[in-house]
């Protein structure tokens, strides 16, 4: 393949010494080596190139250099390897900046912080921690500097309201009708749980009803003028021999007038309860389903295996949806408790599940929300990369737009709820909690993720 080159032969002479060496292999003394030397100069000279050659993924027999990838550990590249087949790299792109905060009249703009109260724990789950909101009044539970509901000016930020009461070890989170507050209380030192009732307009109490009990799991659930509310069996102090006189109970209350209605005994620890028509239901932390009837207490089915105590039910449609500890979404049959489709998402202790726009949306110990299509199961997207850990926020729905909140980055976002892409995020100072929305405006507690924490505060956002 050598073209244009001279050719020259070369005489030459064995020295005595190499001759000794030769001659044991019956060589002769007059030997002649001849040298094919390729003497390749000046212009016309068409050597091998990657350029004539082309590129290759490995070694071709035949050329006098190579042109793939491992010819630079055989020193046997073409000149013109690295700029015809090996390029440098381009520069990495520059980092993504996060969207700006959102500006006077935008979607995501604050409106109003309060930084010296907000959302504490809800009992002895992990701390969702929503507040509700009722008329011109956004209403939490706070352990901060103790445990008390507080009640805020939904547009300014004010505090309207607080109350509490003595030796509170722990306290749910709260629900509402449209007057009335609802929050469980214990105590570590105590062997029974308290259901208050708190007038919304003044923060006086109205009523409360003492029931035994050794720990508040879950905030209560008020439907119909009754009030729904789990308590857990003793622990701590009040373990031993009184724990299997206090078993995990499922109570129905009077809302008007605090008289027990029924109560009834469920294995395990148990969420807030979701009540639809004549049927009650409650997830344990045995991975139970289990529904009774709502005016009774009597049990109707029980469906092992779809939920966990992390993530209260939802009933929507006439479809029970649940997720599991593994991240598995169930939905279920209300009247039968028949499985009808299950789907998968990834992490483990899911929280949600949250139904809108045709969607089932489900977070948790993970850092990418799902949505799921309510009637089938399949997935219609997958948003991830949206915390630095934990999504510890149920996420909600509203006018197309779903929103949750991370933990560590505390960040909350935006999405489409039709595709998941990203509306806007908004920076918190804190972990970033369950938030509500009402109004045009989204509210939602900031602070540490396991427990009540110093840097409790609450935000109000324009929606």
């Amino acid at each position: 393949r050598i073209q244009h080159c001279a050719v020259s032969t070369v005489q030459v002479e064995l020295s005595d010494h190499i001759h000794d060496i030769l001659t044991r292999i019956m060589l002769t003394k007059a030997f002649t080596a001849v040298a094919i030397v390729a003497l390749c100069s000046g212009s016309g000279v068409d050597a091998g190139s990657c350029k004539k050659y082309g590129c290759s993924g490995s070694w071709v027999p035949g050329r006098d250099c190579q042109c793939n990838p491992s010819c630079g550990s055989y020193n046997n590249c073409c000149q013109d390897y690295h700029p015809v087949c090996a390029p440098p790299s381009p520069p990495p792109p520059p980092p993504t900046l996060p969207p700006p905060p959102p500006g006077p009249g935008m979607p995501g703009h604050l409106m109003w912080t309060n930084r010296f109260v907000g959302p504490g724990t809800s009992g002895s789950s992990i701390d969702t921690a929503a507040c509700v909101v009722r008329g011109d009044s956004a209403i939490f539970t706070s352990a901060t500097p103790r445990w008390a509901v507080f009640a805020l000016d939904a547009k300014l930020g004010h505090q309207k309201w607080n109350w509490t009461v003595a030796n509170i070890s722990v306290a749910s989170a709260v629900t509402a009708d449209t007057s009335t507050v609802y929050v469980s209380t214990g105590s570590y030192t105590k062997p029974s749980i308290s259901l208050h009732a708190i007038d919304m307009a003044t923060g006086h109490s109205r009523w409360t009803l003492s029931l035994p009990g050794g720990s508040v799991l879950d905030r209560p659930t008020v439907v119909d003028g009754v009030v729904y509310a789990v308590f857990g069996e003793a622990f701590g102090s009040l373990k031993g021999a009184d724990a299997p006189k206090r078993p995990n109970t499922f109570h129905a209350v009077s809302a008007a007038t605090g008289k027990l209605i029924w109560s009834t005994n469920i294995s395990g620890s148990s969420s807030a309860p979701a009540v639809s028509g004549t049927t009650a239901i409650v997830s344990t932390d045995r991975g139970d389903l289990q529904a009774v009837d709502s005016a009774t207490g009597t049990p109707l089915w029980s469906a092992p295996g779809v939920t966990n105590s992390w993530s209260q039910p939802v009933i929507a449609a006439g479809i029970v949806y649940s997720t599991t500890s593994s991240a598995t979404l169930f939905a279920l049959d209300l009247a039968s408790g028949k499985q009808l489709w299950n789907a998968s998402a990834s992490g483990y202790n899911a929280l949600g599940p949250v139904v809108g726009e045709g969607k089932v949306f489900v977070s948790g110990a993970m850092d990418t929300l799902y949505a799921f299509h309510a009637k089938t199961g399949k997935l219609a997207w997958a948003a991830g990369n949206l915390a630095a850990n934990h999504l510890w926020s149920v996420p909600a729905v509203a006018n197309g737009t779903v929103y949750v909140g991370s933990d560590e980055d505390a960040i909350l976002h935006a999405l489409d709820a039709a595709t998941g892409k990203h509306s806007w995020v908004f920076h918190a100072e804190d972990a970033v909690r369950t938030p509500v929305v009402s109004d045009g405006m989204i509210f939602f507690g900031a602070n540490s993720p396991f427990g009540p924490g110093s840097a409790s505060q609450f935000y109000a956002l324009l929606q």
